[in-house]
């Protein structure tokens, strides 16, 4: 256990910018890091609150549309180093890197993404 925590005691834990690896009966088993640094599903008890950030799709690809919670659409655009920037249709609203998106307008929904092998649209 954690320094000064006592067995017994009562307290709220967040487990942050984790994917969801199933749901059955409204329970949620979650992929995080394990100590030993691979990949390991845990499953979350019933009083555990589960608040959707972004679907499966996360992080944007160039090409990708998104939209807001605010209902704006986001265009990700790709630069010369190979970053990541959210565009918004809105002119008046500026870009954005995709951590500051997904921390300042949650939950993100995803529109539409090119598929890079066979060119099908995905959304």
């Amino acid at each position: 256990m954690a320094d000064g925590f006592k067995r017994g005691e009562f307290v709220d834990i967040a487990i942050k910018g984790v994917r969801v690896a199933a749901e059955h009966k409204g329970l949620v088993s979650i992929v995080a890091d394990h100590p030993d640094g691979e990949p390991a599903h845990y499953a979350m008890p019933p009083q555990a609150k589960v608040t959707r950030v972004a679907p499966a799709e996360w992080p944007p690809r160039a090409g990708d549309l998104w939209r807001d919670c605010e209902n704006d659409v986001w265009f990700a655009v790709e630069d010369s180093d190979g970053e990541i920037t959210m565009v918004c249709q809105v002119d008046a609203c500026p870009s954005r890197s995709p951590s500051e998106l997904i921390r300042t307008l949650s939950p993100l929904a995803f529109v539409y993404r090119e598929d890079e092998q066979d060119g099908e649209n995905r959304g």
